[in-house]
């Protein structure tokens, strides 16, 4: 290998690959350079068709790795080979559809409240005290999201004149020349794209955090299970670590961002109850399925002791993100 050469070692399942860049190939991009050749190579030897939008994991000598736009010149600084550990998804994206699934094209019917509840209404009293950083950040972009809301449907609707009202009005003023169409109607429509483009942008996120929780199962099982030759678990066990915090931190971030997608502005009612089935549903998995699994990792991982005879206290464990409030107040 000269001098302006850098050489990877790149795995994938029981696939391994060495690579040699010259100087051309490092000034390309990691997803250019390395990602984008193995992947092709791999679905030669195992008849798939993953592509790199299709990778849930990439660690660069055990360092977790989220930015395949780097220069491949960065990654692969050190002029010693570099290992790099690739992971794919588990199964296609169709045969990851769950039950009830709002794109599946069956009709989602929201759940009815019994007889005689006040379904206008949310009973919630709690100390001011009490709340996460994130559930106070929430609740005062909520109020400001509302308040624009109610300022914009009092402008669209006509005054409630009573009869004596409109006998003392003046007599209104002469027709003054037609002017432009506001801007309103271009407004709400902007708004609208942005907002569905938002929320599916959290759809994918949140299938990819699902693959990514699975994966993590995976690991977890190997360092509870019995020593396999040539893996060291307290590696395995540094790549879980940080996978596991990265989840919880994009889980948090989704709930946040969720919570401010604003379906107000989509302009007809079938195209807007659709959003927010959707929205719900995503809200639904991240707090019911995907939050609770990593936070029994999270224990799991706790409890599992290193293989070193080591006595150094095990490292607190950060604290998981907290269930997220009701979201939009305008889907009750």
């Amino acid at each position: 290998m000269s001098a302006g050469e850098r050489a990877i070692r790149v795995k994938a399942d029981d696939i391994e690959l060495k690579l040699t860049l010259s100087a051309k190939l490092l000034k390309k991009s990691f997803r250019d350079a390395v990602l984008k050749p193995f992947s092709n190579a791999y679905n030669k030897k195992k008849g798939t068709e993953w592509t790199v939008d299709d990778l849930v994991s990439v660690t660069v000598d055990d360092e977790f790795m989220t930015d395949y736009s780097l220069a491949a010149s960065i990654v692969l600084l050190s002029t010693e080979i570099v290992t790099a550990q690739l992971m794919y998804r588990v199964a296609p994206r169709r045969e990851m559809m769950l039950e009830a699934d709002p794109f599946s094209g069956q009709q989602w019917e929201p759940p009815k409240a019994p007889e005689g509840a006040n379904v206008g209404t949310v009973d919630f009293i709690a100390d001011e005290d009490d709340r996460s950083e994130i559930e106070k950040l929430k609740a005062e972009r909520r109020a400001k999201r509302l308040e624009k809301e109610s300022s914009a449907q009092k402008e669209a609707s006509p005054p409630d004149v009573s009869d004596g009202a409109a006998a003392a009005a003046p007599p209104p003023p002469p027709a003054a020349a037609p002017e432009a169409a506001p801007a309103a109607p271009e407004d709400n429509a902007s708004l609208a794209a942005a907002s569905l483009a938002s929320l599916q942008s959290s759809e994918s996120t949140v299938e990819m955090l699902q693959v990514q929780v699975e994966h993590l199962t995976f690991k977890i099982e190997a360092i509870e299970g019995p020593a396999q030759p040539g893996v060291r678990k307290e590696d395995v066990e540094k790549v879980a670590r940080k996978e596991l915090q990265d989840v919880l931190k994009q889980v948090n971030a989704q709930l946040v961002g969720l919570d401010e997608v604003s379906l107000f502005c989509i302009a007809t009612e079938e195209e807007r109850l659709d959003a927010r089935a959707r929205k719900k549903h995503c809200v639904m998995l991240l707090e019911d399925r995907i939050l609770p699994s990593a936070k029994a990792l999270q224990r799991r991982i706790d409890g599992v002791k290193p293989p070193t005879t080591t006595t150094a206290p095990a490292p607190a464990a950060s604290r998981a993100p907290v269930r997220s409030a009701e979201i939009d107040s305008d889907e009750d």
